[in-house]
Protein backbone atom coordinates (compact mmCIF):
# COMPACT_ATOMS: atom_id res chain seq x y z
CA UNK A 1 0.00 0.00 0.00
CA UNK A 2 1.18 3.26 -0.47
CA UNK A 3 1.77 5.61 1.98
CA UNK A 4 1.31 9.57 2.02
CA UNK A 5 3.62 11.44 4.13
CA UNK A 6 3.87 14.74 1.73
CA UNK A 7 1.94 12.99 -1.27
CA UNK A 8 -0.20 14.08 -3.35
CA UNK A 9 -3.03 12.41 -1.32
CA UNK A 10 -4.78 15.41 0.32
CA UNK A 11 -4.80 17.04 -2.39
CA UNK A 12 -6.73 14.56 -4.22
CA UNK A 13 -9.29 14.34 -1.67
CA UNK A 14 -9.33 18.32 -1.88
CA UNK A 15 -10.10 18.53 -5.22
CA UNK A 16 -12.78 15.94 -4.95
CA UNK A 17 -14.49 18.40 -2.42
CA UNK A 18 -13.98 20.80 -4.66
CA UNK A 19 -16.11 18.94 -7.61
CA UNK A 20 -18.75 17.74 -5.19
CA UNK A 21 -19.27 21.48 -3.53
CA UNK A 22 -18.00 20.50 0.25
CA UNK A 23 -16.21 22.73 2.64
CA UNK A 24 -15.12 19.98 4.73
CA UNK A 25 -15.09 16.27 5.03
CA UNK A 26 -14.43 13.83 8.12
CA UNK A 27 -12.73 10.75 7.10
CA UNK A 28 -13.06 7.94 10.37
CA UNK A 29 -10.92 4.67 10.99
CA UNK A 30 -14.13 2.83 10.40
CA UNK A 31 -16.21 0.20 8.21
CA UNK A 32 -19.85 -0.26 7.03
CA UNK A 33 -19.67 -2.89 10.16
CA UNK A 34 -18.70 -0.57 13.23
CA UNK A 35 -15.37 -2.70 13.16
CA UNK A 36 -12.62 -1.34 15.30
CA UNK A 37 -10.00 -3.72 12.95
CA UNK A 38 -10.86 -2.80 9.35
CA UNK A 39 -9.81 -4.82 6.12
CA UNK A 40 -7.33 -2.80 4.03
CA UNK A 41 -10.00 -1.39 1.77
CA UNK A 42 -10.80 1.48 4.44
CA UNK A 43 -6.89 2.10 5.20
CA UNK A 44 -7.70 5.49 3.79
CA UNK A 45 -5.96 7.00 6.69
CA UNK A 46 -2.89 5.24 6.26
CA UNK A 47 -3.02 6.59 2.66
CA UNK A 48 -4.11 9.61 3.47
CA UNK A 49 -1.65 10.91 6.48
CA UNK A 50 0.22 8.07 6.62
CA UNK A 51 -1.13 7.22 10.33
CA UNK A 52 -1.14 3.11 11.36
CA UNK A 53 -3.15 2.61 14.19
CA UNK A 54 -6.69 1.45 14.70
CA UNK A 55 -8.26 4.79 15.95
CA UNK A 56 -8.69 8.35 14.82
CA UNK A 57 -10.26 10.66 12.93
CA UNK A 58 -9.66 13.19 10.21
CA UNK A 59 -11.45 16.26 8.91
CA UNK A 60 -10.15 18.01 6.16
CA UNK A 61 -10.88 21.51 4.23
CA UNK A 62 -9.74 23.39 1.89
CA UNK A 63 -7.08 25.28 4.16
CA UNK A 64 -6.87 22.75 7.13
CA UNK A 65 -6.02 19.22 8.18
CA UNK A 66 -6.60 18.03 11.81
CA UNK A 67 -6.22 14.53 13.31
CA UNK A 68 -7.90 13.49 16.43
CA UNK A 69 -6.87 9.83 18.23
CA UNK A 70 -6.80 8.54 21.95
CA UNK A 71 -4.03 8.63 24.24
CA UNK A 72 -3.04 5.17 23.18
CA UNK A 73 -1.65 6.38 19.72
CA UNK A 74 -0.28 10.03 20.71
CA UNK A 75 3.14 9.26 20.29
CA UNK A 76 2.74 6.94 17.23
CA UNK A 77 0.52 9.96 15.47
CA UNK A 78 3.51 12.07 16.91
CA UNK A 79 5.57 10.14 14.65
CA UNK A 80 3.95 9.17 11.29
CA UNK A 81 2.32 12.28 10.76
CA UNK A 82 3.76 15.08 8.64
CA UNK A 83 3.16 18.29 11.16
CA UNK A 84 3.19 20.46 7.94
CA UNK A 85 0.54 19.18 6.16
CA UNK A 86 -1.91 17.63 9.51
CA UNK A 87 -2.20 19.55 12.90
CA UNK A 88 -2.28 16.38 15.95
CA UNK A 89 -5.15 16.98 18.36
CA UNK A 90 -4.48 15.23 21.92
CA UNK A 91 -7.31 13.79 23.57
CA UNK A 92 -6.84 10.89 26.34
CA UNK A 93 -10.79 10.21 24.94
CA UNK A 94 -11.52 12.52 22.12
CA UNK A 95 -15.23 12.23 20.98
CA UNK A 96 -17.50 13.28 18.14
CA UNK A 97 -18.45 16.53 19.91
CA UNK A 98 -15.02 17.30 20.26
CA UNK A 99 -15.18 17.41 16.49
CA UNK A 100 -17.92 18.75 15.75
CA UNK A 101 -17.23 21.91 18.31
CA UNK A 102 -14.13 22.43 16.13
CA UNK A 103 -16.17 22.61 12.77
CA UNK A 104 -18.74 24.94 14.38
CA UNK A 105 -15.60 27.15 14.58
CA UNK A 106 -13.98 26.75 11.73
CA UNK A 107 -16.49 26.50 9.44
CA UNK A 108 -18.37 29.32 7.73
CA UNK A 109 -22.42 29.67 7.98
CA UNK A 110 -24.40 27.88 4.76
CA UNK A 111 -20.87 25.29 4.73
CA UNK A 112 -21.51 21.87 3.57
CA UNK A 113 -19.95 18.96 5.23
CA UNK A 114 -19.35 15.80 3.85
CA UNK A 115 -19.64 12.16 5.69
CA UNK A 116 -19.51 8.60 4.06
CA UNK A 117 -22.79 7.61 5.88
CA UNK A 118 -22.02 3.61 6.04
CA UNK A 119 -18.99 4.62 8.03
CA UNK A 120 -20.79 6.46 11.07
CA UNK A 121 -23.82 5.51 13.00
CA UNK A 122 -26.97 7.20 12.58
CA UNK A 123 -26.59 8.50 16.07
CA UNK A 124 -23.37 9.74 15.44
CA UNK A 125 -24.71 12.07 12.51
CA UNK A 126 -27.51 13.14 15.26
CA UNK A 127 -24.56 13.97 17.10
CA UNK A 128 -23.54 16.49 14.63
CA UNK A 129 -26.72 17.52 13.18
CA UNK A 130 -27.49 18.71 16.60
CA UNK A 131 -24.46 20.92 17.11
CA UNK A 132 -23.72 21.96 13.61
CA UNK A 133 -27.18 22.60 12.16
CA UNK A 134 -28.28 25.55 14.51
CA UNK A 135 -24.97 26.90 13.27
CA UNK A 136 -26.15 26.57 9.21
CA UNK A 137 -23.77 23.80 8.27
CA UNK A 138 -25.62 21.37 5.93
CA UNK A 139 -24.33 17.72 6.65
CA UNK A 140 -24.29 15.50 3.53
CA UNK A 141 -24.09 12.12 2.98
CA UNK A 142 -22.03 10.85 -0.17
CA UNK A 143 -20.59 7.81 -1.51
CA UNK A 144 -17.33 7.24 -0.36
CA UNK A 145 -14.86 9.08 -2.33
CA UNK A 146 -11.76 6.49 -2.38
CA UNK A 147 -12.41 4.61 -5.13
CA UNK A 148 -12.42 7.22 -7.26
CA UNK A 149 -9.50 9.35 -6.22
CA UNK A 150 -7.18 5.79 -4.59
CA UNK A 151 -6.25 4.26 -7.95
CA UNK A 152 -4.77 1.65 -5.38
CA UNK A 153 -7.42 0.89 -3.42
CA UNK A 154 -7.52 -2.47 -1.62
CA UNK A 155 -10.80 -4.22 -3.19
CA UNK A 156 -13.06 -5.46 -0.58
CA UNK A 157 -12.06 -9.28 0.24
CA UNK A 158 -13.87 -12.06 -0.72
CA UNK A 159 -12.31 -14.90 0.86
CA UNK A 160 -14.51 -17.83 1.70
CA UNK A 161 -16.40 -18.23 5.15
CA UNK A 162 -16.38 -21.51 6.64
CA UNK A 163 -18.15 -23.52 9.30
CA UNK A 164 -17.26 -23.15 13.09
CA UNK A 165 -18.20 -26.49 14.13
CA UNK A 166 -20.38 -26.91 17.38
CA UNK A 167 -17.80 -28.88 19.37
CA UNK A 168 -15.65 -25.74 19.78
CA UNK A 169 -18.86 -23.04 19.86
CA UNK A 170 -20.89 -24.68 22.30
CA UNK A 171 -24.18 -24.04 20.86
CA UNK A 172 -25.46 -24.61 17.93
CA UNK A 173 -26.46 -21.62 15.18
CA UNK A 174 -30.06 -23.15 14.84
CA UNK A 175 -30.62 -22.81 18.67
CA UNK A 176 -28.80 -19.31 18.55
CA UNK A 177 -31.49 -18.54 16.20
CA UNK A 178 -34.35 -19.83 18.40
CA UNK A 179 -32.96 -17.57 21.32
CA UNK A 180 -33.27 -14.55 18.93
CA UNK A 181 -36.87 -15.45 17.16
CA UNK A 182 -38.10 -15.59 21.10
CA UNK A 183 -36.38 -12.21 21.70
CA UNK A 184 -37.77 -10.67 18.70
CA UNK A 185 -41.29 -11.94 19.56
CA UNK A 186 -40.49 -10.50 23.43
CA UNK A 187 -39.79 -7.09 21.44
CA UNK A 188 -43.12 -7.21 19.53
CA UNK A 189 -40.15 -7.02 16.42
CA UNK A 190 -40.89 -9.25 13.35
CA UNK A 191 -37.07 -8.17 11.50
CA UNK A 192 -33.90 -7.83 12.85
CA UNK A 193 -30.96 -6.18 10.82
CA UNK A 194 -27.34 -7.09 12.00
CA UNK A 195 -24.62 -5.37 10.35
CA UNK A 196 -21.66 -6.52 13.15
CA UNK A 197 -19.43 -8.75 11.74
CA UNK A 198 -18.93 -10.46 14.92
CA UNK A 199 -22.28 -10.72 15.70
CA UNK A 200 -22.79 -12.49 12.33
CA UNK A 201 -20.28 -14.89 12.72
CA UNK A 202 -21.03 -15.97 16.67
CA UNK A 203 -24.93 -15.98 15.82
CA UNK A 204 -24.16 -18.29 12.53
CA UNK A 205 -21.12 -19.89 13.98
CA UNK A 206 -19.53 -19.11 10.92
CA UNK A 207 -16.14 -17.40 10.43
CA UNK A 208 -13.95 -16.01 7.83
CA UNK A 209 -10.85 -14.73 7.16
CA UNK A 210 -11.56 -10.70 5.44
CA UNK A 211 -10.05 -8.68 8.10
CA UNK A 212 -6.35 -9.10 9.57
CA UNK A 213 -6.11 -10.95 12.91
CA UNK A 214 -10.02 -11.40 12.83
CA UNK A 215 -11.53 -14.69 11.89
CA UNK A 216 -15.07 -12.76 10.27
CA UNK A 217 -16.18 -12.61 6.76
CA UNK A 218 -17.84 -9.12 5.18
CA UNK A 219 -21.10 -9.72 5.38
CA UNK A 220 -24.93 -8.61 6.26
CA UNK A 221 -27.79 -10.35 7.71
CA UNK A 222 -31.43 -9.74 7.79
CA UNK A 223 -33.34 -12.20 10.74
CA UNK A 224 -37.00 -12.64 10.73
CA UNK A 225 -39.44 -14.77 12.37
CA UNK A 226 -39.20 -17.57 10.18
CA UNK A 227 -36.28 -16.77 7.99
CA UNK A 228 -33.26 -14.69 7.26
CA UNK A 229 -30.93 -13.20 4.29
CA UNK A 230 -27.03 -12.80 4.19
CA UNK A 231 -25.72 -10.47 1.89
CA UNK A 232 -22.39 -11.16 0.77
CA UNK A 233 -20.21 -12.37 -1.82
CA UNK A 234 -21.37 -14.99 -3.87
CA UNK A 235 -17.67 -16.28 -3.94
CA UNK A 236 -17.24 -16.09 -0.11
CA UNK A 237 -19.98 -18.66 -0.22
CA UNK A 238 -19.04 -22.61 -0.67
CA UNK A 239 -21.15 -25.39 -1.56
CA UNK A 240 -20.56 -26.69 1.59
CA UNK A 241 -21.72 -23.44 3.81
CA UNK A 242 -25.20 -23.09 0.92
CA UNK A 243 -26.18 -26.03 2.13
CA UNK A 244 -25.37 -25.22 5.86
CA UNK A 245 -27.48 -22.07 5.53
CA UNK A 246 -30.22 -23.20 3.29
CA UNK A 247 -30.67 -25.57 6.39
CA UNK A 248 -31.09 -22.88 8.68
CA UNK A 249 -33.34 -21.11 5.68
CA UNK A 250 -31.24 -18.18 5.31
CA UNK A 251 -31.00 -16.89 2.09
CA UNK A 252 -27.88 -16.04 0.08
CA UNK A 253 -28.12 -12.12 -1.71
CA UNK A 254 -25.27 -9.81 -3.26
CA UNK A 255 -23.84 -7.56 -0.53
CA UNK A 256 -24.26 -4.57 -2.39
CA UNK A 257 -28.12 -5.28 -2.24
CA UNK A 258 -28.80 -5.07 1.22
CA UNK A 259 -30.18 -1.29 0.80
CA UNK A 260 -32.73 -1.59 -1.66
CA UNK A 261 -33.44 -4.66 0.08
CA UNK A 262 -34.06 -3.33 3.45
CA UNK A 263 -35.77 -0.28 1.46
CA UNK A 264 -38.19 -3.13 0.31
CA UNK A 265 -38.83 -5.31 3.54
CA UNK A 266 -42.54 -6.06 4.10
CA UNK A 267 -41.93 -6.19 7.96
CA UNK A 268 -43.54 -3.59 10.24
CA UNK A 269 -41.42 -3.78 13.62
CA UNK A 270 -37.72 -3.81 12.94
CA UNK A 271 -35.59 -3.88 15.70
CA UNK A 272 -32.15 -2.14 14.83
CA UNK A 273 -29.70 -0.28 17.24
CA UNK A 274 -29.40 3.23 16.48
CA UNK A 275 -26.12 3.62 18.68
CA UNK A 276 -24.19 1.71 16.22
CA UNK A 277 -26.31 0.62 12.61
CA UNK A 278 -25.13 2.80 10.26
CA UNK A 279 -26.97 5.69 9.17
CA UNK A 280 -26.95 4.42 5.53
CA UNK A 281 -28.81 1.09 6.96
CA UNK A 282 -31.16 3.17 9.37
CA UNK A 283 -32.04 5.84 6.10
CA UNK A 284 -33.67 2.79 4.38
CA UNK A 285 -35.81 1.54 6.69
CA UNK A 286 -39.37 2.19 5.23
CA UNK A 287 -40.69 4.84 6.95
CA UNK A 288 -43.51 3.17 7.38
CA UNK A 289 -41.83 0.75 9.35
CA UNK A 290 -41.71 1.34 13.27
CA UNK A 291 -38.05 1.11 14.42
CA UNK A 292 -37.64 -0.37 17.62
CA UNK A 293 -33.78 1.12 18.82
CA UNK A 294 -32.26 -1.34 21.46
CA UNK A 295 -28.92 -2.36 22.25
CA UNK A 296 -28.01 -5.84 20.48
CA UNK A 297 -28.95 -8.16 22.33
CA UNK A 298 -26.57 -11.04 20.59
CA UNK A 299 -23.74 -8.61 21.58
CA UNK A 300 -24.58 -9.22 25.37
CA UNK A 301 -25.31 -13.05 24.87
CA UNK A 302 -21.52 -13.40 23.05
CA UNK A 303 -20.19 -11.89 25.65
CA UNK A 304 -21.43 -14.44 28.07
CA UNK A 305 -18.92 -16.99 27.22
CA UNK A 306 -20.46 -20.74 27.63
CA UNK A 307 -18.70 -23.44 29.48
CA UNK A 308 -17.30 -25.10 26.25
CA UNK A 309 -15.78 -21.61 25.13
CA UNK A 310 -14.70 -21.29 28.71
CA UNK A 311 -12.62 -24.63 28.57
CA UNK A 312 -11.47 -24.03 24.59
CA UNK A 313 -9.82 -20.63 26.37
CA UNK A 314 -8.01 -22.49 29.02
CA UNK A 315 -6.50 -24.98 26.58
CA UNK A 316 -6.00 -21.91 24.14
CA UNK A 317 -3.99 -20.47 27.13
CA UNK A 318 -1.89 -23.80 27.69
CA UNK A 319 -0.92 -23.66 24.16
CA UNK A 320 -0.01 -19.60 24.27
CA UNK A 321 2.38 -20.20 27.49
CA UNK A 322 4.01 -23.29 25.75
CA UNK A 323 4.90 -20.82 22.19
CA UNK A 324 5.98 -18.32 24.98
CA UNK A 325 8.46 -20.56 26.84
CA UNK A 326 10.04 -21.48 23.80
CA UNK A 327 10.64 -18.00 22.84
CA UNK A 328 11.77 -16.28 25.76
CA UNK A 329 14.04 -19.39 25.58
CA UNK A 330 15.18 -18.34 22.18
CA UNK A 331 15.21 -14.98 23.46
CA UNK A 332 17.78 -15.33 26.55
CA UNK A 333 20.26 -17.33 23.94
CA UNK A 334 20.23 -15.13 20.92
CA UNK A 335 20.19 -11.50 22.33
CA UNK A 336 23.89 -11.51 23.35
CA UNK A 337 24.99 -11.65 19.61
CA UNK A 338 23.56 -8.32 19.15
CA UNK A 339 21.50 -9.61 15.69
CA UNK A 340 17.91 -9.86 17.55
CA UNK A 341 15.46 -7.29 16.60
CA UNK A 342 11.88 -6.35 17.71
CA UNK A 343 10.50 -7.61 13.91
CA UNK A 344 12.74 -10.49 13.95
CA UNK A 345 11.35 -11.96 17.53
CA UNK A 346 8.08 -11.00 16.75
CA UNK A 347 8.38 -13.36 13.78
CA UNK A 348 10.30 -15.98 15.39
CA UNK A 349 7.21 -15.92 18.07
CA UNK A 350 4.92 -16.74 15.17
CA UNK A 351 6.85 -19.34 14.22
CA UNK A 352 6.70 -20.90 17.72
CA UNK A 353 2.43 -20.50 17.41
CA UNK A 354 2.26 -21.99 14.53
CA UNK A 355 3.76 -25.45 16.04
CA UNK A 356 0.69 -25.33 18.36
CA UNK A 357 -2.64 -26.94 18.61
CA UNK A 358 -5.80 -25.19 17.00
CA UNK A 359 -3.26 -22.02 15.56
CA UNK A 360 -4.90 -20.24 13.22
CA UNK A 361 -3.73 -16.22 13.39
CA UNK A 362 -2.85 -13.76 15.87
CA UNK A 363 -4.90 -12.21 17.28
CA UNK A 364 -3.22 -8.89 16.62
CA UNK A 365 -0.34 -7.66 15.34
CA UNK A 366 2.64 -8.01 18.12
CA UNK A 367 3.80 -5.49 20.11
CA UNK A 368 7.51 -6.39 20.58
CA UNK A 369 8.65 -2.85 21.87
CA UNK A 370 12.22 -2.45 23.40
CA UNK A 371 12.96 0.84 25.65
CA UNK A 372 11.83 3.79 24.56
CA UNK A 373 9.32 2.02 22.03
CA UNK A 374 7.33 0.50 24.69
CA UNK A 375 6.02 3.83 25.66
CA UNK A 376 4.73 3.77 22.43
CA UNK A 377 1.41 1.74 23.55
CA UNK A 378 0.00 0.27 20.16
CA UNK A 379 3.86 -0.14 18.84
CA UNK A 380 4.21 -2.54 15.57
CA UNK A 381 7.73 -3.12 14.78
CA UNK A 382 8.46 -2.27 11.41
CA UNK A 383 10.55 -5.27 9.05
CA UNK A 384 13.28 -2.46 8.03
CA UNK A 385 15.21 -0.19 10.54
CA UNK A 386 13.73 -2.10 13.65
CA UNK A 387 15.18 -1.75 17.23
CA UNK A 388 17.83 -4.53 18.16
CA UNK A 389 17.67 -5.71 21.49
CA UNK A 390 20.25 -5.71 23.76
CA UNK A 391 21.16 -7.27 27.50
CA UNK A 392 19.84 -4.10 28.77
CA UNK A 393 16.59 -2.12 29.99
CA UNK A 394 12.84 -3.08 29.65
CA UNK A 395 11.40 -5.04 26.80
CA UNK A 396 7.38 -4.81 26.50
CA UNK A 397 5.95 -7.94 24.90
CA UNK A 398 1.76 -7.68 23.93
CA UNK A 399 0.83 -10.69 21.55
CA UNK A 400 -2.25 -12.57 21.52
CA UNK A 401 -3.75 -15.53 19.18
CA UNK A 402 -6.88 -16.93 17.33
CA UNK A 403 -6.73 -20.73 18.19
CA UNK A 404 -9.81 -23.04 16.71
CA UNK A 405 -10.54 -22.85 20.55
CA UNK A 406 -9.96 -19.80 21.95
CA UNK A 407 -8.73 -16.19 21.88
CA UNK A 408 -5.50 -15.02 23.91
CA UNK A 409 -3.98 -11.63 24.68
CA UNK A 410 -1.33 -11.52 27.20
CA UNK A 411 1.77 -8.37 28.14
CA UNK A 412 4.86 -8.98 29.86
CA UNK A 413 7.38 -6.37 30.16
CA UNK A 414 10.85 -8.35 30.80
CA UNK A 415 14.05 -7.03 32.12
CA UNK A 416 17.02 -7.77 29.73
CA UNK A 417 19.58 -6.91 32.04
CA UNK A 418 20.08 -5.01 35.13
CA UNK A 419 17.51 -2.40 35.93
CA UNK A 420 17.27 0.95 37.90
CA UNK A 421 15.51 1.11 41.24
CA UNK A 422 13.56 3.66 39.35
CA UNK A 423 12.69 1.05 36.90
CA UNK A 424 11.62 -1.58 39.01
CA UNK A 425 9.81 0.58 41.39
CA UNK A 426 7.44 1.53 38.68
CA UNK A 427 7.05 -2.30 37.42
CA UNK A 428 6.32 -3.39 40.89
CA UNK A 429 3.72 0.05 41.13
CA UNK A 430 1.95 -1.22 37.54
CA UNK A 431 1.90 -5.12 39.51
CA UNK A 432 0.18 -4.04 41.96
CA UNK A 433 -2.64 -2.01 40.66
CA UNK A 434 -3.05 -5.54 38.39
CA UNK A 435 -2.69 -7.77 41.51
CA UNK A 436 -5.29 -5.98 42.90
CA UNK A 437 -7.62 -6.30 40.98
CA UNK A 438 -6.74 -9.94 40.57
CA UNK A 439 -7.45 -10.03 44.32
CA UNK A 440 -10.46 -8.84 44.45
CA UNK A 441 -13.72 -10.04 45.20
CA UNK A 442 -16.96 -7.55 44.16
CA UNK A 443 -20.70 -7.74 43.96
CA UNK A 444 -22.36 -9.85 41.51
CA UNK A 445 -22.70 -7.65 38.22
CA UNK A 446 -20.34 -4.63 39.21
CA UNK A 447 -19.79 -2.02 36.72
CA UNK A 448 -16.27 -1.63 35.56
CA UNK A 449 -15.93 1.75 35.82
CA UNK A 450 -16.19 0.94 39.77
CA UNK A 451 -13.07 -0.74 39.83
CA UNK A 452 -11.56 0.72 37.57
CA UNK A 453 -9.63 3.15 40.40
CA UNK A 454 -8.08 0.00 42.14
CA UNK A 455 -5.70 -0.37 39.09
CA UNK A 456 -4.54 2.97 38.95
CA UNK A 457 -4.58 3.45 42.84
CA UNK A 458 -0.69 2.77 43.90
CA UNK A 459 0.58 4.76 40.50
CA UNK A 460 -2.08 7.71 41.43
CA UNK A 461 -0.29 7.81 45.42
CA UNK A 462 3.10 8.55 43.38
CA UNK A 463 1.60 11.23 40.93
CA UNK A 464 1.96 8.75 38.06
CA UNK A 465 -1.11 7.45 35.85
CA UNK A 466 -1.88 6.14 32.56
CA UNK A 467 -5.06 6.89 30.12
CA UNK A 468 -5.45 3.64 28.50
CA UNK A 469 -8.55 1.58 29.85
CA UNK A 470 -7.49 -1.22 32.11
CA UNK A 471 -9.28 -3.57 30.40
CA UNK A 472 -11.86 -4.91 27.77
CA UNK A 473 -14.01 -7.84 26.23
CA UNK A 474 -12.52 -10.58 24.71
CA UNK A 475 -14.17 -12.89 22.43
CA UNK A 476 -13.88 -16.71 21.71
CA UNK A 477 -12.50 -17.25 18.55
CA UNK A 478 -13.76 -14.16 17.57
CA UNK A 479 -12.33 -10.66 18.13
CA UNK A 480 -9.54 -9.51 20.97
CA UNK A 481 -11.54 -6.71 21.49
CA UNK A 482 -15.03 -7.31 22.61
CA UNK A 483 -17.98 -5.67 24.02
CA UNK A 484 -19.54 -4.70 26.39
CA UNK A 485 -17.71 -5.18 29.08
CA UNK A 486 -14.91 -2.85 30.00
CA UNK A 487 -12.59 -2.27 32.91
CA UNK A 488 -13.04 1.62 31.80
CA UNK A 489 -13.44 5.13 34.03
CA UNK A 490 -15.19 6.49 31.01
CA UNK A 491 -17.29 2.81 30.11
CA UNK A 492 -20.29 2.35 32.22
CA UNK A 493 -21.05 -1.52 31.90
CA UNK A 494 -21.50 -4.31 34.18
CA UNK A 495 -19.22 -7.48 34.99
CA UNK A 496 -21.32 -10.25 34.47
CA UNK A 497 -20.47 -14.02 35.46
CA UNK A 498 -18.98 -15.66 32.19
CA UNK A 499 -17.32 -12.46 30.68
CA UNK A 500 -13.70 -12.47 29.68
CA UNK A 501 -11.58 -9.34 30.34
CA UNK A 502 -8.10 -8.61 30.40
CA UNK A 503 -6.22 -6.76 33.32
CA UNK A 504 -3.77 -4.23 32.06
CA UNK A 505 -2.68 -1.58 33.73
CA UNK A 506 0.73 0.39 32.69
CA UNK A 507 3.06 3.43 33.04
CA UNK A 508 4.77 4.73 29.70
CA UNK A 509 7.60 7.68 30.37
CA UNK A 510 8.14 9.09 26.65
CA UNK A 511 11.52 8.70 25.32
CA UNK A 512 12.64 5.94 28.19
CA UNK A 513 10.43 2.67 28.26
CA UNK A 514 6.68 1.28 28.73
CA UNK A 515 5.55 -1.26 31.31
CA UNK A 516 2.18 -3.36 30.69
CA UNK A 517 1.16 -6.51 32.80
CA UNK A 518 -1.74 -7.61 31.23
CA UNK A 519 -3.52 -11.09 31.60
CA UNK A 520 -7.11 -12.35 30.62
CA UNK A 521 -9.49 -13.24 33.36
CA UNK A 522 -12.71 -14.74 33.39
CA UNK A 523 -16.03 -13.09 36.02
CA UNK A 524 -16.85 -16.07 38.12
CA UNK A 525 -18.84 -16.67 41.39
CA UNK A 526 -16.85 -16.12 44.10
CA UNK A 527 -19.12 -16.41 47.16
CA UNK A 528 -22.33 -15.90 49.10
CA UNK A 529 -22.91 -13.97 52.07
CA UNK A 530 -25.76 -12.22 53.77
CA UNK A 531 -25.29 -9.19 51.69
CA UNK A 532 -25.48 -11.21 48.46
CA UNK A 533 -23.81 -12.96 45.44
CA UNK A 534 -20.00 -12.40 45.21
CA UNK A 535 -17.76 -12.98 42.26
CA UNK A 536 -14.05 -12.66 41.47
CA UNK A 537 -11.83 -12.21 37.87
CA UNK A 538 -10.25 -15.89 37.69
CA UNK A 539 -6.55 -15.58 36.21
CA UNK A 540 -6.67 -17.53 33.02
CA UNK A 541 -3.35 -16.63 31.43
CA UNK A 542 -0.27 -18.78 32.07
CA UNK A 543 3.22 -17.24 31.73
CA UNK A 544 5.44 -15.96 35.24
CA UNK A 545 5.30 -12.30 35.89
CA UNK A 546 9.46 -10.63 35.61
CA UNK A 547 10.86 -11.54 39.02
CA UNK A 548 13.92 -9.63 38.20
CA UNK A 549 12.06 -6.54 38.03
CA UNK A 550 9.65 -6.60 41.30
CA UNK A 551 10.65 -5.33 44.50
CA UNK A 552 9.46 -7.36 47.05
CA UNK A 553 9.66 -5.06 50.00
CA UNK A 554 7.12 -2.82 48.41
CA UNK A 555 4.72 -5.80 48.36
CA UNK A 556 1.89 -7.07 51.45
CA UNK A 557 2.15 -10.53 51.94
CA UNK A 558 -0.94 -11.33 50.41
CA UNK A 559 0.60 -10.11 47.23
CA UNK A 560 3.53 -12.13 47.59
CA UNK A 561 1.48 -15.09 48.47
CA UNK A 562 -0.92 -14.46 45.29
CA UNK A 563 2.52 -14.30 42.96
CA UNK A 564 3.95 -17.61 44.16
CA UNK A 565 0.65 -19.52 44.10
CA UNK A 566 0.35 -18.11 40.67
CA UNK A 567 3.55 -19.04 39.67
CA UNK A 568 3.33 -22.36 41.07
CA UNK A 569 -0.03 -22.62 39.03
CA UNK A 570 2.02 -21.84 35.72
CA UNK A 571 4.33 -24.59 36.53
CA UNK A 572 1.78 -26.79 36.91
CA UNK A 573 0.13 -25.93 33.89
CA UNK A 574 2.67 -25.76 31.34
CA UNK A 575 5.30 -28.24 32.92
CA UNK A 576 3.65 -31.48 31.30
CA UNK A 577 4.04 -30.24 27.99
CA UNK A 578 7.78 -28.92 27.77
CA UNK A 579 10.80 -30.72 27.58
CA UNK A 580 13.72 -30.99 31.00
CA UNK A 581 15.26 -28.16 29.18
CA UNK A 582 12.14 -26.06 29.36
CA UNK A 583 10.88 -27.41 32.25
CA UNK A 584 14.29 -26.40 34.39
CA UNK A 585 13.49 -22.91 32.93
CA UNK A 586 10.27 -22.48 33.81
CA UNK A 587 11.01 -23.60 37.50
CA UNK A 588 13.71 -20.84 37.79
CA UNK A 589 11.41 -18.34 36.75
CA UNK A 590 8.40 -18.79 39.13
CA UNK A 591 10.73 -20.06 41.76
CA UNK A 592 8.99 -18.13 45.05
CA UNK A 593 9.83 -14.12 45.79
Amino acid sequence: MSISKGNNALSLLREWMKKKNLDAFIVPIADPHGSEYVCEHYHTLQWLIGFTGSAGTMVATQEECVFWTDSRYHVQAGKELNPSEVTLVKENSPSLEMIASWLSEHMLNKGRLGIEGSLFSYADVEKLSTILTPKGIIIESKEEPFEEIWKECPLLPQNPFYIYEERYAGESAEHKLQRLRTYLREQNGEGMVISDLYEIAWLLNLRGSDVECNPVGIAYLYITLKGGYLFTFKKKITNEVQSYLQGLNISIREYNEVFSFIHSIKEKNILCDKEHQSFCIIESIPKECRMISLPSIITQWKALKNEVEIEGTKQAMIEDGIALVKALMFLEREIQKGELTEFSFSQKLRDFKKERKGFMDESFNTIASYQSNGAICHYRPPKENSSTLFPKGFFLLDTGTQYLFGTTDITRTFALGTLTEEQKRDYTLVLRGHLALSLLHFPKDTYGDHIDALAHYYLWQKGLDYFHGTGHGVGHFLGVHEGPQRISLRIHTPLRNGMIVSNEPGLYREGFYGIRIENLVLVSPSHHTEFGEFSTLETLTLFPYERKAIIKEILSKEEVDYINGYHQKVCDKLSPFLNEEERNWLLEKTQPL
